[in-house]
């Protein structure tokens, strides 16, 4: 079944404008690290969970079979729909689907956003969705006493170096307080190596840590979640 939990993030979400954060850039990065991690070939069959805009999805569908895309946010899934147009791969997936199973379900930079629950729930609503040897990939987790200072160092070193470094700045200052005023009133869920571990064995998952994150947040983790035994 579905999750139930609500996310206090997910009106945040639904006023951002179409484009406001969508840096093709970044989904690139993630999407050329994330092949470098698990096997990506014509006969995969992918869901970007949380997509936002999409900007990780239009790389990715070029790396698939399928990919399947979904955001709590009925505006995103608009704009993601807008952007993801010319990929005729890619198909928009209804949580309440059993039916269709994966061998990839990427929830990328989405879990701090959730919370605990929440991603206890969807941990427990993937593992049967698993093809076998399919994972579950946890990217951008936020550890505990996160230095966020350290976030915006690898932001502005990555847009400086692929050269958006201007619009990147001039998109997301106006956002940047309201942004702030909301992490106050939701804090970002941070959890612990073991926080993660126990909430995938408790969905019947064992997980596999990377060495690096996924995305150009050098100093967040990725973890990696397959069939416990697998």
């Amino acid at each position: 079944m579905p999750a139930t939990t609500v996310s206090p993030w997910n009106g945040y979400w639904d006023s951002l404008p179409d484009g406001q954060l969508f840096f093709p850039a970044e989904g690139e990065e993630a999407v050329q690290n994330l092949a470098a991690a698990v096997p990506l070939t014509p006969s995969t069959a992918a869901l970007d969970f949380g997509c936002g805009y999409g900007q990780a999805a239009r790389p990715l569908a070029g790396k698939v079979g399928r990919l399947w895309v979904w955001d709590h946010s009925e505006p995103m899934r608009t704009f993601a729909r807008r952007h993801l147009a010319a990929h005729a791969n890619v198909s928009e997936w209804d949580p309440a689907d059993t039916a269709t199973t994966f061998d990839l379900i990427w929830v990328n930079s989405v879990s701090q956003y959730m919370g605990e629950l929440a991603l206890a729930e969807r941990l427990t609503q993937f593992a049967p969705l698993l093809r076998p040897g399919g994972c579950v990939v946890l990217s951008d987790l936020i550890p505990p006493a996160h230095p966020f200072r350290k976030d915006a160092l690898s932001l502005l070193w990555f847009s400086l170096r692929r050269g958006y470094f201007l619009r990147a700045y001039l998109r997301t200052r106006a956002l940047a307080r309201k942004y702030e005023a909301q992490k106050k009133d939701a804090p970002l869920f941070q959890p612990t190596r073991e926080c993660v571990e126990g909430l995938a064995s408790d969905a019947g998952l064992s997980v596999r840590w990377l060495d690096r994150n996924l995305t150009h947040f050098r100093h967040r983790r990725t973890a990696i979640l397959t069939r416990a035994g697998s």
